[in-house]
């Protein structure tokens, strides 16, 4: 399903290149391997990071980010990708982090941001299996907040509900990658920038580096209760 998805768009768009996508966490361009960083294709955030960089606001001070996720969902994979959110909405790099894990099912990080911002996070695995996640990311600055949600909602609202004997919902936004979630559409878009941009497979390679280093930094610190310099 995704490599026909992600062949639509190469063939529409006339991008010469070979590209194998089998899921979501991976496409192979070329032979070589490339993390999909799907979250960075989420318009959402790219709305985010746009009104934190415009002059929309000033005096970025905090960061918040909270993700319940399914229970089969691993923890620190919820945890790489809201440091990687954090640091792709700011435009920062992190260079601290204090860790506070408990049975790798719930844990919270207080992540220090290089242009002095703390950003704060709240992350689990307890919903049931088959759940939709809930997350939710907000930029507190001098000029006001900055939400990828409506600021009074505790979960993501659907596009179309249908009700009937059961309740169904539908999300389908993009006319192209029709029949897809939203995190499936994310993770085409991203492998599909992927294969046309060298740049972007290059700065893709180095941000996984990061978020491995980070990682590192997370577990070391959930061991020893201190906050670890990265």
């Amino acid at each position: 399903m995704y490599q026909e998805k992600l062949d639509l768009l190469l063939k529409k768009y006339d991008v010469p290149v070979s590209a194998r996508m089998d899921g979501t966490e991976a496409v192979e361009i070329g032979g070589k391997e490339y993390p999909i960083l799907s979250h960075r294709a989420e318009r959402r955030f790219a709305e985010l990071r746009k009104m934190l960089h415009n002059g929309t606001t000033e005096g970025m001070s905090a960061v918040r980010c909270g993700h319940v996720a399914p229970a089969d969902v691993p923890l620190y994979d919820l945890i790489r990708r809201e440091l990687d959110i954090a640091r792709f909405i700011t435009g920062q790099e992190i260079v601290g982090v204090t860790a506070f894990v408990r049975d790798d099912r719930a844990a919270t990080l207080i992540a220090e941001l290089d242009g002095g911002p703390v950003c704060s996070m709240e992350v689990a695995n307890t919903l049931p299996e088959g759940a939709k996640h809930i997350d939710k990311h907000e930029v507190i600055t001098a000029r006001g907040l900055v939400c990828d949600r409506v600021v009074d909602s505790q979960i993501p609202a659907q596009s179309i509900y249908l009700y009937g004997e059961t309740e169904e919902a539908y999300t389908d936004v993009d006319f192209e990658l029709y029949g897809l979630d939203q995190d499936e559409v994310a993770a085409v878009r991203f492998a599909f920038a992927l294969a046309k941009d060298q740049g972007l497979r290059e700065e893709t390679l180095r941000n996984a580096e990061t978020l491995d280093r980070l990682i590192e930094a997370v577990q070391k610190s959930a061991e020893t209760g201190e906050r670890i310099p990265v």
